[in-house]
């Protein structure tokens, strides 16, 4: 059977950076969902402002007021999976992506390659983190992990993969497979702008970390100090804009 790709993105912040991580991967998958929220999983409201041209298909996710944020987003995204299945039956393999999160067009195809011709159930790669500006990088990288490519199948459910974490692959428990039979760590990675925003409060108000929503306002003060905030042992690394990115 031939392999088909769909890139799944969740959207509610920094959408800003959408386009650039969009055009960045179009090429190399086969179709591109994207599901967004009118209310954060925080009960924020947010009026989208993204172009819901640049999707294949488009769906809405109404979070739950009750559920603790992170059970919003992986619930999102489990719903978004299954979802995408019935839109594009061909669906063999998929990719989640936040709007934040950008791909070297030549790496990802490289990697995407090794996917298929390894037949693995899951794959990840490190992380390149982006602090304040597109030519500031954390430094040290995080020693954390992203699934990339994954394997669809019928019983494919995202959550935390607590045999991965004790093996040292140690990634978003909103988006992992739980059930891995082989996986494969790559040498591409996933270009994170993390703290690149337009509205660096909203960020931090409405995220799935309990330590930043409910400590945004300090955070925000302190971000736009130029302190270092959350990431304890690194600095700040000059680099290239490398996808020209502008930030309004």
């Amino acid at each position: 059977m031939k392999n088909f790709l769909v890139a799944i993105y969740s959207v509610y912040d920094g959408e800003e950076l959408l386009p650039y991580s969009v055009k960045q991967i179009r090429p190399h998958v086969d179709a591109i969902v994207c599901t967004y929220q009118t209310t954060s999983n925080r009960g924020e409201d947010y009026e989208p402002v993204f172009k819901m041209s640049l999707f294949d298909a488009v769906m809405q996710y109404k979070p739950r007021a009750t559920w603790p944020a992170s059970e919003n987003e992986k619930e999102k995204r489990n719903v978004a999976l299954q979802e995408a299945k019935k839109l594009f039956p061909k669906m063999t393999h998929f990719i989640f992506l936040d709007c934040d999160e950008l791909y070297i067009p030549e790496e990802f195809a490289k990697a995407k390659v090794e996917v298929y011709e390894l037949g693995v159930d899951a794959s990840f790669c490190n992380i390149e983190t982006y602090y304040s500006k597109p030519t500031l990088r954390l430094f040290p990288p995080e020693t954390y992990f992203v699934p990339f490519i994954c394997k669809y199948s019928n019983t494919c459910y995202l959550g935390h993969n607590r045999e991965l974490w004790k093996r040292g692959i140690v990634s978003d428990p909103t988006r992992t497979p739980v059930q891995v039979k082989n996986y494969r760590l790559l040498q591409n990675r996933m270009y994170h702008f993390s703290f690149v925003r337009k509205d660096i409060s909203r960020k931090f108000r409405n995220s799935s970390s309990d330590k930043y929503a409910q400590n945004w306002r300090q955070l925000t003060e302190d971000f736009n100090n130029g302190k270092l905030v959350h990431f304890k042992g690194h600095e700040l690394q000059e680099c290239k804009n490398l996808f020209n990115i502008v930030i309004p």
